[in-house]
């Protein structure tokens, strides 16, 4: 659900041998997905509705948002993956909670960054931040575009329990 660009698709894909249908409802995003990893074979990015497209398909053995449900009506969202999934299927959600209780200087850990926008933005708000992703790509744009804020970036594999951090970079303390 929400698969942008395909990142973690393709990551699946190539690392797991999955068969790997991401979902996006923006057309620019999807554009991304079927231009960049078009030489993959075993993952297909459709463009629509994540509600209406589960309606219409198989049961699938799993599905995965990451942070995808805090923009779309989670009433909505959450039953049609219910019907969309086998029973017993894994539903994996990372959400994030705008007005969660949190301590100014507090530690967070921004798990998928992308190019690290929220990262900067708790930075910001006087937290302690790691800021973590598997696409190393993004993490070079996101240190070269805020090189100057007080987030610490980590190279990051989802199937492996091991982080390093990126390259020329540290945070300033």
């Amino acid at each position: 659900m929400g698969s942008g660009a395909g990142h973690l698709a393709v990551r699946l894909v190539q690392a797991h041998g999955a068969c790997v249908t991401g979902i996006e409802l923006s057309p620019s995003q999807h554009e991304r997905a079927v231009t960049s990893p078009a030489d993959v074979q075993g993952v297909q990015f459709v463009q629509g509705d994540v509600a209406e497209y589960l309606a219409g398909a198989e049961p699938f053995d799993a599905a995965y948002a990451i942070g995808t449900l805090g923009f779309i009506d989670p009433h909505r969202s959450l039953s049609a993956l219910r019907d969309g999934l086998r029973p017993g299927a894994p539903l994996i959600l990372s959400l994030l909670v705008e007005h969660a209780p949190a301590t100014e200087g507090g530690r967070v850990l921004d798990a998928g960054c992308g190019t690290g926008e929220l990262a900067v933005f708790l930075a910001s708000l006087g937290h302690s931040v790691e800021a973590a992703d598997f696409a190393e790509g993004a993490l070079d744009r996101a240190r070269a575009e805020h090189a100057e804020d007080n987030v610490r970036w980590l190279c990051l594999d989802p199937y492996d329990s091991r982080t390093r951090p990126v390259s020329g970079h540290t945070p300033r303390g």
